[in-house]
This record gives C-alpha cells, structure tokens and sequence, in this order.
C-alpha cells in the first residue's frame, strides 16, 4: 500500500485506505523499483526539460510502468543511488542519492510545493503521532521504507550477500565518502532517505511520497 493511495482516501472519503502495493515487474539492473520500466534517452530529454537539470540524467534508471501525463511524458523517475561518473565507470562516485524516486512534472512538483508550503506536511505528521503508529497509514509508510530500504540493498549489491560486502566496491565508495555509519544509515534508509528506524514518524518530503504512489500505483487506479 502506498502512503499517498491511503492519504488519498482518508482526503477524498474520510474512509478506509483503498490503495495496495501492485505487483513488481520481474526486476532487471535497470528497472529494479517495483513498478518501473526502463527509461529511453528521450527520456532522459524529457527529464532535464522537465527539471532545468542535465546531470540527473547520469542517475535515471526507471519510470512508472502505469502512470504520464495527458501528453504521454514520464511524471516521475528512479534514481540510481550511487551513480557512477559521467564515463559510467564505478571507479569514482560523483555523488550519492538518499532517495530513489525523482517527482519531475513541473506542474505536478509545484502543486506539491503548494501543499508543503500549506503546512501538509505538519498536518500528516500530527496524524501519524496521533495514531501512535498502529493505524494503516503508519504500515503504509513502514512498508514504504522497507522497500525503499530493500530496493537501494539490491542495487548496490545485486545478488550479494551480507558476508561479501566488504568486497563490493560501490560499498567501499560509499563509506570512502560517507564514513562507515553514514553507509549502513544510507542502505537502511527510506523514502526520501527518512530513517526508519526513528520512532517519531516524519514525512519529511511530499514530492517522494507522491511520486512512490506513481510508481507502485495499484492496477485498478492506474493514470
């Protein structure tokens, strides 16, 4: 279940939360993120248009699968965590990404700014700590970070395991850069990097929740 399929409910019907976590794309390097595909380089073109930003587009990997925009164009991505440098060569890390998905619709992203802007984020939070984390919008967002969590694991180790990853050289990079706590935080961390773990809910960024609800949309309320 995606956060924003249950806080779309409880806005809209004040009633039980309607969304669930739709099916995963059998995962490739590329498209790992449940429910993306991968991404073309008019894509890329799109992303930069969309964003003012050409260096995001070293980080693409995926796109929703089941939501566009009315003229056909991608409203969100998935971002490599730890992107190599612009010779695709993981020798260096440029930078890191503390969060996988990327909302780039600029009409979608500033409605979402209005919305922060109007305090949405205060208000969510103040529902969250009022549950006291046993409501389904507190599982919606537990479960949120445990795939975002997961997701970023696989695309750093691939199909290595714990014991190999002091050989994984993206990992080695990751902790050259970040020291070694900020590496295990940077794995274990949720949506838009929130720390699971913390015990005050925090939904710190409504763009990433927005555009995890594009990616993991359920079948039936598909764009």
């Amino acid at each position: 279940m995606t956060l924003f399929g249950a806080v779309s409910s409880m806005h809209h019907a004040t009633a039980a939360f309607t969304s669930g976590l739709r099916k995963e794309l059998r995962p490739t390097k590329r498209n790992i993120f449940p429910g993306a595909i991968p991404i073309t380089e008019a894509d890329k073109e799109t992303c930069a248009r969309q964003t003012g930003q050409v260096a995001p587009g070293n980080a693409l990997m995926g796109k929703p699968s089941q939501c566009s925009c009315k003229h056909g164009y991608p409203q969100a991505f998935s971002l490599d965590p730890a992107p190599p440098t612009q010779q695709f060569k993981r020798r260096s890390m440029d930078r890191v990404n503390s969060g996988l998905l990327k909302l780039t619709c600029p009409l979608i992203v500033n409605a979402v700014d209005a919305l922060e802007d109007e305090g949405f984020i205060n208000k969510m939070n103040s529902i969250l700590a009022a549950k006291e984390g046993e409501d389904e919008l507190s599982q919606c967002m537990n479960d949120a970070h445990a795939i975002h969590s997961s997701t970023r694991k696989k695309l750093i180790f691939g199909p290595a395991t714990e014991e190999s990853n002091d050989d994984n050289q993206t990992f080695q990079m990751l902790k050259s850069k970040l020291g070694d706590k900020g590496a295990e935080y940077f794995l274990d961390s949720g949506v838009a990097g929130a720390n699971p773990l913390t015990k005050k809910k925090d939904v710190k960024c409504l763009h990433a929740w927005l555009a995890d609800y594009l990616f993991r949309i359920t079948d039936e309320e598909a764009c």
